[in-house]
């Protein structure tokens, strides 16, 4: 597994600093963060002490979407769900070949990653922000 990039507190994950850590998948994230914007949805970066480590926080409106780093080459999006929610990620018409994973429970929910390391990862990840908005 790639490594948890943009671990300095002191460097803020602007523009410049994203472009030159993701390098060639920047073009990704950047249609990324615009079809999340697009969708309604807010992307805040916060350095995390515990994890010593820049995440962005996807929310809609309260609710947490998803939790997004850079890892090597690209961005790495994580979202929660339940033993009574997953079955519907699991059911979206997904090709297996987007790479969205199923990891091991933290507590009673279960993460599901995908890497948006090219654009052809980004319909996959808008079928499940638009199911996880869904939810209630």
């Amino acid at each position: 597994m790639e490594e948890l990039l943009l671990r300095e507190a002191a460097l803020i994950p602007d523009d410049g600093v994203l472009a030159e850590t993701l390098g060639g998948t920047y073009g990704t994230f950047r249609q990324l963060m615009e079809r999340l914007a697009a969708s309604g949805l807010t992307a805040d970066w916060n350095f995390y002490k515990d994890g010593k480590a820049w995440l962005c926080k996807i929310s809609n409106k309260k609710s947490t979407v998803a939790w997004g780093g850079v890892f090597g080459q690209g961005f790495r999006l994580t979202f929660y769900f339940t033993e009574k929610t997953l079955p519907g990620v699991l059911e979206l018409e997904i090709d297996p070949e987007e790479g969205l994973r199923c990891e091991k429970p933290v507590g009673k929910l279960i993460p599901v990653t995908v890497y948006a390391d090219r654009d052809e990862k980004l319909d996959a990840i808008e079928k499940v922000i638009v199911y996880k908005k869904s939810l209630k």
